[in-house]
């Protein structure tokens, strides 16, 4: 007698796909402008979907950077994003280093970005930094540096001194992490010794945080007139450093 076997279709759901599909729908799914951001509810789903989508997202994220040697703000943003106010979502370093789920995606970051009043040697300078990934083999780790049109260009000397100290630390470091990113904010820290940073130093080092552009520029323009009353410097003085 002829046996019939019963097959039951078994209706799949998005947690039992496997991991390739799953790969291939967050492909398709950060192509999206809109769902480039941080944070993003696909990474709260579970710790599964974390480590598939995060990586995958933060191709299309760099780790933004803002402040100087007195506080530092991290905070993930699009790759174009660009402004003189802080990122809604920052983050000080000292709670950022400290988070659990920053220490799981701090490895899969490709590019961090520090913003152009965050270098005190080079106040005006954009630092770009992509890694390769531990899969590179060829391809070294890229450092770009652009001069933010609102600002001067920054002394010549001071400008190879902030290459060589980010290259340095950078070295062939296939990703990003924490006890980088400390270094790396570091190396930002510093003056050079010259004239001309003995004047940012003091009109420069100061919080943004709530002003407009044109409040933060009268905040700097009455530093700058103190500095010049206090230690008796004429605006011609330093005119050759601007």
């Amino acid at each position: 007698m002829a046996q019939h076997t019963e097959i039951m279709a078994i209706k799949p759901t998005f947690a039992t796909l496997p991991p390739e599909l799953h790969l291939i729908i967050y492909e398709y799914l950060f192509l999206d402008p809109e769902e480039q951001k941080y944070p993003h509810a696909v990474l709260e789903v579970s710790r599964k979907t974390l480590s598939l989508s995060a990586p995958i997202l933060l191709r299309h994220l760099k780790l933004y950077i803002e402040g100087d040697d007195e506080e530092w703000y991290l905070s993930f943003a699009r790759q174009d994003y660009n402004s003189w106010h802080r990122t809604p979502n920052s983050v000080a370093w000292e709670v950022f280093r400290q988070d659990p789920e920053m220490q799981r995606l701090i490895p899969h970051v490709r590019t961090i970005h520090f913003e152009p009043g965050s270098c005190l040697d080079v106040e005006g300078i954009e630092t770009r930094i992509t890694f390769h990934g531990p899969k590179a083999t060829s391809k070294l780790n890229t450092i770009t540096y652009a001069l933010n049109r609102e600002y001067f260009s920054p002394d010549v000397r001071c400008l190879d001194s902030h290459k060589s100290k980010m290259a340095k630390e950078v070295g062939d470091a296939k990703t990003c992490a924490m006890n980088l990113l400390e270094r790396l904010m570091e190396a930002c820290s510093g003056y050079a010794e010259n004239d001309y940073n003995d004047v940012v130093r003091f009109c420069f080092r100061r919080s943004r945080v709530g002003k407009t552009r044109k409040e933060a520029d009268e905040e700097v323009y009455k530093e700058w007139a103190a500095w010049e009353k206090e230690h008796g410097v004429q605006p011609g003085d330093y005119e050759d450093y601007l």
